[in-house]
C-alpha cells in the first residue's frame, strides 16, 4: 500500500515539474523576442536621430579655459 502511494506521488511530482517546466519554457519564449524587438528599435532611433537634427551652417566650438 505504502509502496503504491510512493508511486503515485512521484508520478504526480514528475508531471507538476514538467508542467513547471512548459510554463518556465513559453515564458523565455515570449520574452527574447520582445528584447531583440527593444534592441533593434534602439538601434534604428540612435542611426536616425543624427540625421533628423538639422544642420545650421558651419559653426565653431568655444573653449573656455582658466
Amino acid at each position: 500500500m505504502n509502496n503504491d502511494n510512493f508511486e503515485k506521488n512521484t508520478l504526480t511530482d514528475l508531471a507538476q515539474a514538467s508542467l513547471v517546466e512548459q510554463r518556465r519554457a513559453r515564458r523565455w519564449k515570449i520574452f527574447f523576442p520582445f528584447v531583440y524587438l527593444a534592441i533593434a528599435v534602439g538601434v534604428f532611433i540612435t542611426l536616425t536621430v543624427d540625421d533628423a537634427v538639422p544642420n545650421h551652417g558651419p559653426h565653431t566650438a568655444i573653449e573656455i579655459g582658466r
